[in-house]
């Protein structure tokens, strides 16, 4: 018995039309989703910045309690920048003063850092509670876009983003 030995070729893999149709699609669909990633990452950072700010005010209320001194944070507007310092009340005068410094974060350029607080400071006393009576303060910070957060002080110095 004599078999037959028909060459069968075995075609696997993409032909070069079905490659530049898929890398196409890529293209244009990469091309629709980029422009949106840059507000998604800002949209990003103003959550971490206001993750941030709360986890200083907690800090600095923990600090008060810890040294049994008046601890606050100070609102700035800088050189175009928003920015909040931390400082150890020494001279008891309820304002930022000179060596009083413990810690300065600043904001990047597109978020902006406001407050209802006179001066734009506040602080907690040796027991934790808000300095001077003043609760129910809020902090806000705005991206640049207009979306915000608020980073709320009520009287017993609980502290809650909205």
């Amino acid at each position: 018995m004599i078999k037959s030995t028909a060459h069968k070729t075995k075609e696997s893999g993409f032909t070069v039309i079905e490659l530049v149709i898929v890398l196409s699609m890529i293209a244009v669909l990469s091309a629709i989703a980029l422009p949106n990633m840059g507000g998604m990452i800002k949209e990003y950072q103003l959550r971490s910045a206001a993750r941030g700010l709360v986890a200083a005010i907690q800090n600095i209320k923990l600090m008060a309690v810890k040294e049994n001194k008046e601890i606050r944070i100070a609102i700035r507007q800088t050189g175009g920048k928003s920015q909040y310092i931390t400082f150890l009340d020494a001279n008891n005068n309820a304002d930022y003063d000179a060596g009083e410094e413990l810690k300065t974060i600043e904001l990047k350029t597109y978020l902006t850092l406001t407050s209802n607080y006179t001066d734009n400071e506040f602080g907690f006393n040796g027991r934790g509670l808000p300095s001077d009576g003043l609760g129910n303060g809020t902090i806000t910070l705005t991206l640049a876009g207009g979306n915000s957060k608020k980073v709320v002080i009520n009287t017993a110095g609980n502290i809650r983003v909205e």
